[in-house]
């Protein structure tokens, strides 16, 4: 029961805050996707970081492992982008022509 209360008190486990952290940067890396944004590796760390000191959890360290974990578990891999420019391109033709 006392170990209950000390996880009430610290906003729970080590394992529910880094799913917590690794769920907020997920999302912030799908938004910059979205926006067609270039995610760098710097950018995972750096999302982890600040989505732990918002909540308090001193202990995290956005390191290399777990970088690469966190895109091993949802599929993301680092590529050369090359196609954009004609993706913008046909995505403003197919909205002029509905338009």
């Amino acid at each position: 029961m006392a170990r209950f209360r000390k996880y009430i008190k610290q906003s729970g486990t080590k394992n529910q805050k880094l799913e917590k952290i690794e769920e907020f940067v997920y999302i912030k890396f799908m938004h910059a996707r979205d926006q067609l944004l270039p995610v760098r590796y710097c950018d995972f760390k750096r999302w982890g970081i600040a989505q732990a000191m918002n909540m308090s959890f001193h202990e995290f360290k956005a390191s290399d492992t777990w970088v690469l974990n966190l895109k091993w578990k949802h599929g993301i891999c680092s590529r050369k982008v090359t196609k954009v420019r004609v993706f913008l391109e046909e995505k403003q033709k197919k909205i002029h022509s509905d338009g």
